[in-house]
């Protein structure tokens, strides 16, 4: 959950924190009962902002043993629900260690396993949920909170008397519980609030903001410059009209705000007051939130608007919206400039505006990911009216005959021929549910679609019709039983994203792929039977996403076809390393020169010979800008290429079933460096990092966070210098007898988790 900055309220924040961090207030004779605190009123009064500011408040955090935040809306899915805080519950490295037999990692790796992504791993926890009954689900999440203090947030419910059935059901799962566990709850309405808080001292109305602090809010957004402006104070005369009559509420307050930022003289603010006041006499949406859509330029307009092919609270992802407005044409070109850098600049424009908030940077592969205020959402319909339809569970789908925009994220759904006849006209296609087994042949008659977007296709080939889709722009089949692509796929001349990731059955790519001129992402991650990428990928050169190369020896293409492949970035995997002939070999891919390339992960095949993999490595040389580095499989005996020193902005390395290697290079020189993970490394002894080039006043690891080793079975010493350090695990590392003095003391200090077997 993004930390938020909160205007006004400062006592309704303090007041808040106090009430649900103290355990005896709220207690019922009913020792089943959870406590419930509720806060409620109107939309876009900052229910969910007064939510989140508490949620992130260091008391909570220190309070509660476990916390999350679910968002609920209209439909109280009890079972989805509990799924939801069930995953929450689960880690990365618990759902690793799940998924993992319980020998696994004192004997051979699980390769597969460990390179699985944490987004894999909760695919099959969901898999797992999505077969178990609701009484199943109350015992899981029962075992998991046993005896643990958490704190949960529903966000935006509205149980009615109705649902208070599903409601009990929910609170039977919560009820072996620790004393003072909370569940707090945002909604709209007063009753829903009485029904879940019994007590009125956990019901929170949340009104309006007064005028001074809509004020403060206001200038703090339309006078980013804290009132340079030369003509500052006759802009806040009228600012303080505009501000009036926003009624108190902060979210036209602060979309206003952010629309006046983009105003400098005074004319312009008078225009807006009094277009306010014509808005203000249609009631159907927020006038202030109109207001603000309607100064957006036109494609501005289409690019928001889109948005409501997402559910209600749906997180999105900022790459995704980018694709997705490239493939509809919504970008208008400029220039030289590439459509994605002009769709940032459009991100950019409506998180400014205030049109997407609670932003947040999740990793390099998944990028920064935004939401949409529910009302912002509801704008988006008006304004899209019939244009768009969103299929969501406990939803009919009603689909008008202009539907130009479909998206889908419920798991048991199929369309009839009627429904699919309606939308012949359909040019966006997004199935959003990760388990939801898509028919292609349903859909492929669809001529002018331009984005199709789906999971889990049954057939083992792509059907030929969707090679005849000559619109397309945007193609996903992933975790789909897809093992080749017709050789037709090349008919698809305006595809610009291919993406295929988690196809484990897929053998090949088409040996015409060359010819697709306009790609600019190719997703082949977690493909793990793909043998090697087709010669010619080298022609492929708008290529700006290309997530794994498999290198070919006899067949298909070698490495050096990335040697002009420059425009490459966020992550790449180079797999099959072997099949490289070794430094000058390696050199020929030319990673120097990608500078827009900020995580690589360098790969070998398992059953194999060591050759000349220390050559490859030093011939594999990154541009310095590089974030994250992984290297798993290699059989040399000493890793340290002579380029790693200056990876000074490197700030995540793993070295995984590295068996045979006994050093490391000096890891501790990295200034950014802020976590290092060591899997299967059973010949490792120590660090590296006091040799006769470190001085005595030298900080070493001046930015470690994290230190996780695992399996490092001869590992007899750790360094003492970790100044910064804050997470410390350590798995099945028999000969370290005792920790350094100095992380010993840490743990004192500071929360670190020390596991030792």
């Amino acid at each position: 959950m993004p930390l938020v900055k909160i205007c006004g309220r400062d006592k309704e924040k303090e007041m808040i924190v106090d009430k649900i961090c103290d355990q005896d207030i709220g207690i019922t004779r009913d020792d089943d009962d959870v406590r419930v605190y509720a806060i409620w009123g109107m939309g876009g009064i900052g229910k969910t902002t007064l939510a989140q500011y508490v949620y992130n408040h260091e008391t909570v955090k220190t309070h509660f043993e476990f916390k999350c935040w679910v968002y609920v809306s209209a439909v109280f899915d009890v079972k989805q629900i509990i799924k939801q805080i069930i995953k929450a519950i689960y880690g990365p490295e618990d759902l690793k260690m799940e998924a993992m037999p319980l020998d696994a990692l004192q004997t051979r790796p699980q390769n597969k396993l460990d390179g699985m992504s944490s987004d894999d791993l909760q695919i099959k926890l969901q898999k797992k949920l999505d077969g178990m009954s609701l009484d199943a689900l109350q015992i899981q999440l029962q075992d998991k909170l046993r005896g643990k203090k958490f704190f949960i947030v529903m966000d935006d419910v509205w149980v009615e008397n109705q649902d208070m059935k599903e409601w009990d059901e929910l609170r039977k799962a919560l009820r072996y519980r620790a004393k003072g566990s909370t569940v707090m709850v945002t909604t709209r309405k007063k009753d829903t609030a009485q029904l879940m808080a019994k007590i009125p001292e956990l019901q929170h109305n949340v009104g309006v903001l007064s005028e001074e602090e809509s004020w403060s809010l206001f200038k703090m957004l339309a006078f980013p410059g804290e009132g340079e402006e030369e003509n500052v104070r006759e802009l806040e005369l009228v600012g303080r009209e505009i501000v009036e009559k926003c009624k108190g509420l902060p979210l036209a307050v602060k979309t206003l705000g952010s629309l006046m930022s983009t105003k400098e003289k005074v004319n312009e603010w008078q225009l807006v007051n009094k277009k306010f006041m014509l808005e203000m006499q249609d009631n159907r949406i927020l006038p202030a939130l109109k207001l603000s859509y309607d100064d957006l330029l036109p494609h501005l307009k289409r690019c928001f608007a889109y948005c409501c092919v997402f559910s209600r609270g749906e997180e999105m992802s900022k790459d995704l919206l980018i694709e997705l407005w490239m493939a509809n044409g919504f970008i208008p070109s400029q220039g030289d400039a590439s459509l994605y850098e002009l769709g940032e600049e459009i991100f950019t424009c409506l998180v400014r505006r205030s049109f997407f908030h609670d932003v947040v940077e999740e990793d390099i592969d998944t990028g920064e990911t935004c939401k949409m205020h529910d009302l912002l959402h509801d704008l988006a319909q008006y304004v899209m009216r019939h244009d768009c339809a969103v299929i969501e569970s406990g939803r009919e789908l009603i689909t008008p005959d202009e539907v130009l925009h479909l998206s889908l994220s419920c798991e048991d759904f199929e369309f009839s021929k009627q429904d699919l006849k309606k939308l012949r006209p359909l040019r966006s296609m997004l199935v959003f549910h990760k388990i939801y087994e898509s028919s292609i042949r349903q859909i492929s008659n669809h001529v002018y679609l331009r984005v199709l977007h789906l999971n889990n296709i049954k057939s083992s080939t792509l059907p030929e019709s969707i090679c005849k889709l000559i619109h397309l722009r945007y193609l996903k089949i992933s975790e789909s039983k897809i093992e080749v692509l017709p050789e037709s796929i090349i008919n698809l001349q305006n595809l610009q994203v291919l993406i295929l990731e988690k196809c484990h059955r897929l053998r090949e790519l088409p040996r015409g792929l060359r010819y697709m001129r306009n790609l600019q992402r190719l997703d082949v991650g977690y493909c793990y039977d793909l043998k090697h990428m087709p010669v010619g990928i080298k022609e492929l050169t708008n290529l700006r996403r290309l997530s794994e190369f498999v290198v070919g020896k006899d067949d298909g293409a070698r490495i050096g076809e990335l040697g002009k492949l420059n425009l490459l970035g966020w992550d790449l995997t180079l797999s099959k390393l072997e099949n490289v002939g070794g430094l000058r070999d390696a050199k020929s891919a030319n990673l120097k020169d990608k500078t827009n390339l900020k995580s690589l992960i360098l790969d070998w095949s398992e059953e194999r010979s060591e050759t000349n993999d220390s050559e490859v490595v030093e011939g594999l040389e990154p541009n310095s800008g590089l974030q994250e580095l992984k290297i798993q499989l290699y059989k040399g005996r000493v890793i340290s290429p002579s380029w790693l020193v200056k990876l000074v902005h490197l700030t995540s390395i793993q070295f995984s079933s590295l068996e045979k290697c006994e050093q490391l290079a000096p890891l501790g020189k990295l200034p950014s460096l802020k976590r290092i993970q060591l899997r299967v490394m059973w010949s490792l002894k120590c660090f590296h990092d006091d040799d006769n080039t470190t001085s005595k006043d030298e900080i070493l690891f001046p930015s470690l966070q994290e230190l996780d080793i695992t399996s490092c079975w001869d590992l007899v010493s750790l360094p003492n210098n970790f100044p910064k350090l804050q997470s410390f695990k350590i798995y099945y590392c028999y000969k370290l007898s005792s920790l350094p003095v100095e992380i010993q003391s840490f743990s004192i200090k500071l929360p670190l988790k020390v596991v030792q077997f």
